[in-house]
C-alpha cells in the first residue's frame, strides 16, 4: 500500500522540529546544571555557613599565637591539603589537617590541628620545647638563648643566674642563631647535661660553663670556689658517679686549681 505525498512531508517536516526541541531541552538541562554548580561553588567559598567563628590556640607560653595560626595556615597552604585554595577563613581549608610542623615557631616542638565543624571553630594545640640550658655571650648585658632537649635554640630569654638551668658560653664568644644547634653533634650536648647532672648530685654544681673551640671538643666546668673541671665533649666519663663519690669524701678541693677529665679513664688534678 502506497502512502500518501502529503504522509511523506508531514513526516519529513516534522524530524527538524523534534531535533530542536531536543536541543532546547539540552541546553536548558546543561544551564542548570552549570548554574547548580556555580550556585555550590559560591556556598562553599562565601557562604557564612562555612564561616570560621573562632581560631584558638593551646598550650603556648613563650610563642606567640599570631605567629602559630599564621605558620599553620602556610603549613597547609604548602602541603597541598584538598581545600587549600579556600583560605582559612574558611572550615573547610582546616578539616583535612591533623599533625602539622610549624618550623618558623622555633619555641614549639610539634602541633596538631582539630576542627569542630558544628561550632566552626579551630583549635591549635602546641607542644612547647623544654627549656634545658641556656646559651649566654660572656656579656651581662647581652640576652641568652633557649637550648631544648636536643640542643636545638629555640628563645630568647633574659640573662640567667644561678645554677638550676645550666649556661654555657663559648670561648670565642659566638652566639648561635634562633632554630640551629648549638653544637654541631647532638652527642656532644647529651655528653654535657648528663655530666653536670652527676657533678651537681655529689655538691660540685657548676658556676660557669665554657665551650672551648670546636676542633678542641672541650668544655671546662668552673665552681664558686674557683675549682675548674675539664672535660672531652665525647664522652661522659668512665664511673664518674663513683670518682665523684670518692673525691668528695677524700680529697679537700678548696686547696686545688683543676681536674682534668679529658683522658678517658684518667683522672689529673693540682
Amino acid at each position: 500500500m502506497s502512502r500518501s505525498p502529503y504522509f511523506e512531508q508531514y513526516r519529513l517536516s516534522g524530524k527538524p522540529h523534534r531535533r530542536k526541541w531536543r536541543f532546547y531541552i539540552y541546553a536548558v538541562f546543561i544551564l542548570l546544571i552549570g548554574a547548580a554548580v556555580i550556585a555550590a561553588v559560591w556556598f562553599v567559598v562565601y557562604g557564612e555557613f562555612w564561616k570560621v567563628k573562632n581560631i584558638t590556640v593551646l598550650g603556648i607560653k613563650l610563642a606567640d599565637e599570631a605567629s602559630v595560626i599564621s605558620a599553620g595556615s602556610a603549613y597547609i597552604h604548602s602541603h597541598g591539603f584538598p581545600f587549600n585554595v579556600l583560605g582559612q577563613d574558611n572550615i573547610l581549608f582546616w578539616i583535612a589537617a591533623g599533625k602539622i610542623r610549624l618550623d618558623t615557631v622555633t619555641e614549639v616542638s610539634d602541633a596538631s590541628i582539630k576542627t569542630k565543624f558544628d561550632s566552626r571553630t579551630v583549635q591549635i594545640t602546641v607542644n612547647e620545647r623544654s627549656l634545658k640550658a641556656a646559651a649566654c655571650s660572656s656579656s651581662e648585658l647581652s640576652e641568652c638563648y633557649a637550648l631544648d632537649e636536643n640542643g636545638k635554640v629555640f628563645a630568647r630569654i633574659p640573662w640567667i643566674e644561678g645554677s638550676i638551668i645550666p649556661r654555657f658560653e663559648r670561648e670565642s664568644g659566638e652566639v648561635v642563631a634562633e632554630g640551629a644547634r648549638y653544637f654541631r653533634n647532638p652527642e656532644y650536648f647529651k655528653n654535657v647535661l648528663g655530666t653536670i647532672k652527676i657533678m651537681s648530685s655529689h655538691g660540685f654544681t657548676p658556676a660557669n660553663i665554657i665551650i672551648r673551640e670546636d676542633n678542641l671538643e672541650e668544655w671546662e666546668a668552673s665552681l664558686d670556689s674557683g675549682v675548674i673541671f675539664y672535660f672531652s665533649l665525647n664522652f661522659i666519663p668512665d664511673d664518674f658517679n663513683d670518682v665523684l663519690g670518692s673525691i668528695s669524701r677524700r680529697i679537700d678541693t678548696s686547696n686545688l686549681s683543676y681536674f682534668d677529665f679529658r683522658v678517658q679513664n684518667r683522672v689529673y688534678y693540682k
